[in-house]
């Protein structure tokens, strides 16, 4: 199924490297339980998991808005051949960017998964955009998804979403708005925890959370 959503008056903004996450790196698939439209058929890749709660942003709804829309003042940013994905209903104001590049210095990028970094810092995505100009492997987000304290894993426990291993395959993949439908598939190797009690519905106890309010406990 194809997504397309418009992200209207986004600006980057800067928010702190993520330290210390116990389970980044893994994919949450929602299950049929999801109903709400926010979260149906979401891919999502968690940036930040432990006591404090859970970030992440979705990897399977490309937008039809452009980097030149999203950065009008960075005319090399405007090279990118790519769409900007809406990662989530949280701070879509703030943009992030998932690369393959080694080239960053270490403390302006933050390793997510192997081969895959995350960096938020404006001033280094014409520097990205530079080494790369589409999106096989520089991806852009705006918005996120986050949990409170506990509440990723009682959506976990109810078997609200099913999860994986990501990869950088999976994170660049060519076809995103299908991802679903193949991590879905009989066979796809996902694991889902089931639990008697009802699901709840994600994510939405956090709508007032900014990302730096998110990460505030992380450090």
């Amino acid at each position: 199924m194809l997504f397309r959503y418009p992200v209207l008056s986004v600006v980057a903004c800067l928010f702190p490297l993520l330290v210390g996450a116990q389970e980044r790196g893994d994919l949450l698939i929602a299950t049929e339980q999801i109903t709400d439209e926010v979260f149906t058929e979401t891919v999502i890749l968690l940036l930040h998991y432990a006591d404090d709660g859970a970030v992440g942003v979705a990897i399977n709804r490309p937008t039809w808005v452009t980097t030149t829309e999203l950065f009008p003042e960075l005319d090399d940013v405007h090279r990118y051949r790519g769409p900007v994905f809406h990662g989530g209903p949280l701070a879509q104001a703030t943009v992030l960017a998932l690369s393959s590049s080694g080239r960053l210095a270490e403390g302006d990028r933050e390793p997510i998964i192997d081969g895959v970094y995350m960096s938020s810092n404006l001033d280094l995505f014409e520097s990205l955009v530079e080494e790369m100009n589409d999106d096989a492997q520089l991806r852009f987000y705006a918005g996120h998804a986050s949990w409170g304290p506990g509440q990723l894993d009682e959506e976990l426990a109810s078997g609200a979403w099913r999860t994986a291993t990501a990869s950088a395959s999976l994170i660049f993949d060519a076809d995103p708005s299908s991802l679903w439908d193949r991590l879905t598939a009989p066979g796809a190797g996902m694991t889902v925890r089931e639990d008697p009690a009802a699901a709840p519905q994600p994510a939405q106890a956090q709508t007032g959370l900014t990302l730096h309010e998110a990460y505030a406990n992380a450090e």
